[in-house]
């Protein structure tokens, strides 16, 4: 980036101490370096400047939404309800099953397996009314989900190169050169004796912008699933 401008100081040599005038004399936001004329400095006010650096814009992170890839597969989601039949509703001590009345839209009566995997078998029937348990369903249960992406970084691969010439005059129209300097880092120039700041206009000689490479992004951590089988009644039975 062009010099953000000049700071004007009565006194010479950039002196601001006590009792010295200072003007900032601002290029505008983004300066292309055209001839701009922030205000007039009075020769009285104008004993020296200070030409302010070229600027470089350090490798940064730009963060940015990350589109998804793709629409979400389709599939079953199982909701498992245990069933809500008193102890003492059955002679005997048998199990009892809900009527189909009293199984909601949607449900099914099921077994679920209790160890992990997809290798439980479903059985052939509950041994009374010879119902059968015969639709298997296998699903995935997300126990632990450490899953996130690394932290995004960029590191300078090659340094810029920028040297801007700077120029000032002392009409509003930068025709009447008073000084020009080849800038890189901040410059303190003494104003001519009873000279005048009016304009001031700027150029690259040397502008190579760097490089910066990109890192990080990369998926780390751990999900931890567990299945899962279900062995149903047909729908409504």
């Amino acid at each position: 980036m062009l010099p953000a401008g000049l700071t004007v100081t009565s006194g010479w040599m950039c002196d601001n101490g006590p009792g010295e005038t200072v003007t900032p004399f601002r290029a505008p936001s983004g300066w292309d370096g055209a001839c701009v004329a922030p205000g007039a400095v009075a020769p009285e006010a104008f004993g020296s400047f200070l030409v302010a650096p070229v600027t470089e814009r350090p490798c940064e992170v730009v963060p940015a939404p990350v589109p998804r890839d793709g629409a979400l597969p389709e599939g079953q989601v199982a909701v498992t309800c245990t069933g809500g039949v008193p102890d003492d509703a059955c002679p005997g001590g048998k199990l009892c099953m809900l009527d189909v009345s009293g199984v909601p839209p949607g449900f099914r009566r099921c077994v679920v397996s209790e160890r992990e995997g997809d290798h439980a078998m479903c059985p052939s029937g509950d041994g009374a009314a010879g119902r059968a348990f015969s639709e298997r369903f296998t699903f995935w249960r997300v126990i632990t989900d450490r899953r996130s992406c690394a932290p995004c970084a960029c590191a300078e691969t090659e340094p810029s190169r920028c040297e801007a010439l700077v120029s000032t005059y002392e009409d509003d129209a930068c025709t009447d050169l008073l000084d020009s300097t080849v800038i890189r880092q901040r410059v303190c120039h003494d104003a001519d004796p009873g000279s005048a700041l009016g304009s001031m206009r700027a150029e690259w000689r040397v502008n190579v912008p760097g490089s910066c490479a990109p890192s990080g992004g990369e998926l780390v951590g751990e999900l931890s699933l567990e299945r899962r089988t279900l062995c149903c009644m047909p729908e409504g039975t």
